[in-house]
């Protein structure tokens, strides 16, 4: 940080782009393993949590039903993934490697590794950056 911007009152962002993580994701793994990865990662968290909502509902455990919630919101992050990703191979706007240097690529990947977790974090922001 310069001085300039520590005299404005300048703070870095928290807020993660989220089209510029798929930009990133894309450009360093590859397109195909990209949407490859996001449609199993979809695929496969909407059929446990169909699986967990739809076998707990008879008990009507709380537990249950907010863990089958779980796994379906995380399936609803890794949708918005691969939409966008989708969006981007199909208008050619990919990121080049060298647009970002390591520590910008780190810190992406950690804040998306941490909130992937957390549920309906990545189609909120995606409406909410208007994406």
């Amino acid at each position: 940080m310069t001085s300039t911007q520590a005299q404005k009152g300048y703070r870095p962002r928290i807020v993660i782009e989220v089209r510029d993580l798929v930009r990133m994701d894309v450009a360093l793994n590859g397109a195909c393993f990209i949407i490859i990865e996001f449609a199993l990662t979809t695929v496969l968290a909407a059929v446990i949590g169909s699986f967990v909502l739809f076998a707990g509902m008879p008990e009507g455990s709380v537990s249950v039903i907010l863990a089958g919630l779980f796994f379906l919101s995380c399936g609803l992050n890794s949708l918005t993934f691969l939409l966008l990703a989708l969006s981007i191979v199909r208008h050619g706007d990919r990121a080049h490697k060298a647009d970002h240097n390591r520590r910008v690529i780190g810190a992406y990947s950690l804040w998306a590794i941490g909130l992937i977790l957390v549920p309906l974090v990545f189609p909120l922001l995606a409406v909410y950056q208007r994406v």
